[in-house]
């Protein structure tokens, strides 16, 4: 399937809604251009600039999950 023709900001929301429904989701970036139908760039993108904003956070293994979920999966994190 080709990839859906969307603005930033319109895929940021779907990427926020889809965190917000399902708030344990943690995706890798290759993940979460299959789940959202988004080319590569454009994943890369909308990922780093919600863990730019402080919205989401991005482990160790490289999966992005909400900042208020980073300790329970990435060791790293833990205090």
């Amino acid at each position: 399937m080709p990839p859906l023709r969307r603005s930033v900001p319109e895929w940021r929301t779907i990427v926020m809604d889809a965190y917000a429904t399902q708030p344990a989701l943690s995706v890798t970036h290759a993940q979460g251009q299959r789940l959202w139908g988004m080319d590569a760039p454009t994943c890369g993108y909308v990922l780093d600039s919600l863990v730019a904003t402080g919205m989401l956070a991005r482990t160790s293994a490289g999966q992005y999950c909400r900042i208020d979920y980073i300790r329970p999966i990435d060791p790293v994190f833990a205090m």
